[in-house]
């Protein structure tokens, strides 16, 4: 027998919602990487998209676009999150609240990769290719889990749902 379903509210967002979302789509890491290796490029870079590239809120209007969830973005400050013991980067994976840590992983200066021809696709291009793969993987992805091996993205520990019923009331 199935499991009730919850009742559909809009889904708690961690703001700020401009806050930059840095990341790779490994297809341009690896046309990068080939050109790179390929010029005979050697040195460090930062092989991320640019800070202005995308927002919190470009990342995840694009995903409720593509997956046709119907999704209302409600944005909560920081503080209420922190406060409500929802651990950064972990408890809400990729988010992180503004402070030195968010910094450092998305605010990275990527302009010697970006000048050494660095391109990044649309946020919306890669969300849209994800989306494909994991419907033609029937969602089963595999994660390294703490314990060694591997589990699948279905079987990670969400938001608490009291949790984020306690936050979307405000």
């Amino acid at each position: 027998m199935a499991a009730p379903r919850r009742p559909r509210r809009p889904p708690a967002r961690a703001g700020p919602r401009t806050a930059s979302l840095q990341y790779i789509d490994v297809r341009d890491l690896a046309t990068w990487t080939l050109d790179a290796a390929g010029r005979g490029l050697h040195g460090v870079y930062n092989l991320v998209c640019p800070p202005e590239h995308a927002t919190m809120e470009d990342f995840l209007t694009a995903c409720a676009e593509v997956t046709g969830a119907g999704a209302e973005l409600r944005w909560i400050d920081p503080e209420q999150i922190l406060a409500a013991g929802i651990r950064p980067w972990t408890g809400l994976p990729g988010w992180l609240p503004p402070g030195e840590m968010h910094e450092l992983l998305h605010r990275t200066d990527v302009s010697k990769a970006v000048a050494a021809g660095l391109r990044c696709r649309p946020v919306k291009e890669t969300v849209a290719d994800t989306w494909e793969w994991l419907r033609e993987v029937g969602g089963d992805t595999p994660e390294e889990s703490s314990q060694g091996g591997y589990r699948t993205a279905h079987e990670l520990a969400p938001l608490d749902p009291d949790v984020e019923a306690r936050l979307l009331k405000g």
